[in-house]
């Protein structure tokens, strides 16, 4: 339970957390800090932004200082500030230019969204687990993993591990689905909505469109063009 800094050349040397067997919730520098389930990361200028099961949180890459973004540590889909947000179990995570992170919550079937100023709100997905399209409200996820920022949308692009599926969600919220028939069944190749994708755990976008995922399911890495 500790995040690491790997220099160019390879050197390893801890930034935050206890020994790796010593895990839970605490803020602090270095050895202070404390972390329970991290699971993502993304870089915001000189900061962390890490995922920690029900909590979001920064680490300083100079020395390691970790506070709370966003969570208070109890288990829930609660919007609000800081000091209110809930999360189910925080898991991939990704920040875009403008600072904004987006947090696919892996036990809330749905994505959450931070603003610059720590305000946590749903992005999308209703909360219910299901395959099902359209808006925030109707919007349906089966355990979100990963989130990549997208170019080409405006917004992300989603993994869904359970649920065999990798989501495009526009800027406004509206998630249709990219990837994958939801079927578990594994075709190595394909386009779109014809392709079976299995356990997508996590996604990164090129500058291009084009992505790659990790398919967990199946322990391969597939290249996909920005046309699917």
């Amino acid at each position: 339970c500790v995040v690491a800094a790997v220099s160019p050349a390879g050197s390893v040397a801890k930034l935050a957390g206890k020994t790796p067997t010593a895990c839970g919730h605490a803020v602090g520098v270095g050895n202070g800090a404390g972390f329970n389930s991290p699971a993502g990361i993304a870089l915001l200028g000189a900061v962390l932004v890490v995922s920690d099961a029900t909590r979001v949180k920064t680490v300083k890459t100079a020395d390691g200082d970790t506070q709370v973004k966003a969570g208070v540590g109890v288990v829930g889909s609660l919007d609000g500030p800081q000091d209110t947000a809930r999360f189910r179990f925080a898991y991939g995570l990704a920040v875009d230019s403008t600072g904004v992170t987006f947090v696919a919550d892996y036990s809330g079937h749905n994505v959450r969204k931070i603003d610059a100023s720590d305000y946590t709100t749903t992005f999308a997905g209703s909360g219910a687990a299901g395959q099902a399209e359209g808006t925030l409200v109707v919007a349906q996820f089966k355990q979100p993993c990963g989130v990549s920022c997208d170019t080409v949308s405006n917004g992300v692009i989603v993994t869904e591990y359970l649920g065999n599926l990798v989501r495009r969600v526009d800027e406004h919220g509206r998630s249709d689905i990219f990837l994958g028939t939801g079927a578990a069944p594994y075709a190595p190749s394909g386009v779109g909505r014809a392709v079976t994708v299995r356990g997508p755990q996590d996604v990164v976008v090129a500058g291009g469109g084009d992505m790659y995922i990790i398919e967990f399911g199946v322990c391969v890495i597939s290249a996909v063009t920005a046309a699917g």
